[in-house]
């Protein structure tokens, strides 16, 4: 009935898990072990091809942007000598390994 409750839903569910595990075992079938943070679906397109696009677009400010950091300017200064936003002078040199003074 549907006003009455079950006595162990618990109980309930993990037999009928353990049915179905034992009729999945007798069909030939094995189970496997997926480590955590993996799935089984794969995309069938490129993953991340505009992000590459962008960090090769990027790549191109690298030297120029290392050379500006060794002459001793700040992140801010140099960003604005390549006409770049802070934010992305700030990826470039994370991205690159460029260490700026702190000013």
């Amino acid at each position: 009935m549907i006003d009455d409750p079950m006595s162990a839903p618990r109980a309930a569910i993990i037999s009928d898990l353990e049915k179905s595990k034992e009729a999945f075992l007798a069909a030939g079938k094995t189970i496997q072990n997926i480590p955590s943070g993996h799935s089984g679906l794969l995309s069938e397109r490129p993953v991340a091809g505009h992000q590459k696009v962008q960090r090769a677009e990027r790549a191109k400010f690298a030297p120029a942007l290392r050379e500006l950091a060794e002459s001793g300017r700040s992140l801010q200064a140099a960003a604005n000598a390549l006409k770049l936003k802070v934010e992305r002078a700030q990826l470039i040199a994370k991205e690159n390994n460029i260490m700026f003074n702190r000013v």
